[in-house]
């Protein structure tokens, strides 16, 4: 029988199984499984290393060994075992820029991670694009009420996009004003004259 698993998933023992087709001289299906006795399943998909599965994908299944029946010719057709994606979910760092300065490379991150499975360790976020940024992500954007949003990319661990389906969560990207100094300029005049409006500045 074929048999799936989610990847980082120990497959399931229960799920091993076969049918037969061919009884013949009123043999049941009991009395043949009888005479096969215990079977011990071949599953390519199961993990190395320590791991629970391999990578995503399918794999054969097999059995180890030949069915021999003194009556019969058994023909084994292998099954399939197969591995699907794990669901990982990526809380990403709210980031805030001041108008002009865009916050470096290390403003960028995740606040949390949950999913991860199968002994992967070691992802790293980085910013594929922001849109409060622009000019090559050398300036900023305007001020704005609310948030812009910034996108990620993963790295570190092989065979990520592949073995996991992403959610993001978070990501906000935030322009906040930039300080500006108004100094005004200092005037003077003599006593009972008025002071010249042109003088005034800053």
């Amino acid at each position: 029988d074929n048999v799936s698993t989610v990847y980082g998933t120990a497959f399931d023992a229960s799920q091993y199984g076969y049918t037969l087709d061919g009884h013949a001289n009123g043999d049941t299906d009991a009395v043949i499984r009888g005479l096969i006795g215990s079977v011990s399943y071949d599953n390519q998909g199961v993990g190395t290393n320590g791991k629970a599965t391999g990578n995503v994908g399918e794999y054969v299944l097999g059995i180890d060994g030949a069915v021999a029946l003194n009556n019969y010719n058994v023909t084994v057709t292998n099954g399939k075992a197969s591995v699907t994606p794990a669901s990982l979910t990526v809380d990403l760092k709210e980031v805030h820029h001041v108008y002009g300065t865009p916050a470096g490379s290390s403003a960028y991150g995740y606040d949390s991670v949950s999913g991860l499975t199968n002994g992967d360790t070691g992802l790293v976020v980085t910013m594929s694009s922001d849109a409060a940024l622009k000019e090559n992500n050398t300036k900023t954007q305007d001020v704005k009420v609310g948030s812009y949003g910034w996108e990620a990319s993963l790295s570190g661990i092989a065979n990520l996009s592949d073995n996991y389906t992403v959610t993001y969560t978070g990501g906000e990207s935030y322009v906040t004003k930039a300080s500006l100094k108004m100094a005004l300029d200092n005037v003077s005049t003599v006593y009972g004259t008025a002071f010249d409006a042109s003088q005034y500045g800053y």
